[in-house]
């Protein structure tokens, strides 16, 4: 994946889900591959703090056309 690929995902919002069934919904401020996995970093809609989190553990909404 290049950057233009990977860069198509920041700003983007979608749902976080940490332990089945505790989930928040989360927007992503930045993305990088790591070991050929796609991580990105993410920040509560509600709250604080951010973390990088793999991009399979966020389900992105749809984006707005």
């Amino acid at each position: 994946m290049n950057a233009s690929e990977l860069n198509k995902y920041i700003g983007r919002e979608g749902r976080y889900t940490l332990v089945a069934p505790l989930y928040f919904d989360v927007k992503v401020t930045d993305v990088k591959t790591s070991y050929g996995r796609v991580r990105v970093l993410v920040e509560p809609i509600s709250g604080s703090g951010e973390a990088w989190v793999d991009l399979s553990s966020v389900q992105l909404y749809k984006e707005e056309e």
